[in-house]
C-alpha cells in the first residue's frame, strides 16, 4: 500500500520485468478491499510471469480520452442522421 500527504492510500503492486522495476496500482483504498487486492495482484503476477507488462497495458488503456469517445458518438450520429431522408449531392 502506498499513501501519499493528501491522505490518497491505494494498493500498488511492484514487480520487475526485463531488468527493469515496474509498477501498477491496482486500486485506491478503502475502494478496493485487501481481499480484492490480493486477487488483482495474483491475477496480474501470472500475466507478468507470462511476459505481459501490466503496466503499460493499463497505461495503454487510459490512453483514449472520453473527449474521444464524445466526438466520435456525435459524428456517427450526425451522420445516421443525416442519411434519413437526406439526397446525396
Amino acid at each position: 500500500m502506498d499513501a501519499i500527504e493528501g491522505g490518497t492510500a491505494s494498493w500498488v503492486l511492484r514487480y520487475r520485468l526485463a531488468g527493469k522495476q515496474r509498477e501498477v496500482t491496482l486500486g485506491n483504498y478503502p475502494d478496493i478491499s485487501l481481499l480484492r487486492a490480493r486477487k488483482k495482484a495474483t491475477a496480474a503476477r501470472a500475466r507478468i510471469d507470462a511476459g505481459i507488462d501490466v503496466a503499460a497495458e493499463k497505461r495503454k488503456s487510459l490512453r483514449r480520452w472520453p473527449a474521444q469517445d464524445v466526438a466520435v458518438n456525435q459524428r456517427a450520429r450526425m451522420i445516421g442522421e443525416r442519411g434519413q431522408g437526406h439526397r446525396p449531392r
